[in-house]
């Protein structure tokens, strides 16, 4: 099934669990979901990944108004983390990306809220770099590219590598189709 670019991961992760929705409201959620999906293939990539989590029920204040721009991205990350955590720019294929976007940063004290429906409004904002219990979620736009799901995973794992905390990874790439996806180890 084919509509506006090959959605296979992400359909997968999102839509599939929509298909038993049978109620008003859940047949809304699906269709808002396919609208944002579609929307997310072009146009801003912060604001399409983070109206796509939020659609999900995923949000947070803490997060980092960090350069675009992946080498100076890197840079500032490199910085964040300290001590000898470094970028290997050529395990995670940095020269490939065209921006990236820290997107929040999503930590223990903020689920309960968000497993109710509502957003935590007394968390900290601050992004907490050692808080384990936690996720980063990272958007990441890359250059035409044979990108298979290997080869994502093999980036994911070496970004991964420099967190105490998952970082869960949305990918958005165009080549022959347009596809957005994401990944987390």
């Amino acid at each position: 099934m084919k509509s506006v670019g090959d959605f296979e991961l992400i359909t997968w992760l999102v839509i599939k669990q929509a298909t038993g929705l049978r109620s008003m409201s859940d047949i809304k959620l699906r269709a808002r979901i396919e609208d944002v999906l579609k929307s997310a293939t072009n146009g801003d990539l912060r604001a399409s990944a983070l109206e796509l989590l939020s659609t999900l029920g995923y949000a947070s204040n803490k997060t980092l108004d960090w350069p675009t721009q992946p080498q100076a991205f890197a840079h500032e990350l490199e910085a964040l983390l300290g001590g000898s955590n470094r970028l290997n720019a050529e395990a995670i294929c940095l020269a490939d990306w065209s921006s990236v976007a820290f997107l929040f940063q999503l930590t223990n004290d903020e689920l309960p809220s968000l497993a109710a429906g509502q957003t935590s409004f007394f968390s900290d904002t601050g992004v907490q770099p050692w808080q384990i219990e936690s996720f980063i979620f990272l958007a990441v736009d890359l250059k035409a590219g044979n990108w298979s799901r290997t080869r994502l995973a093999r980036v994911t794992r070496e970004v991964n590598r420099l967190f105490p905390m998952p970082v869960i990874m949305l990918y958005r790439h165009h080549g022959h189709d347009q596809t957005l996806c994401f990944h987390s180890l």
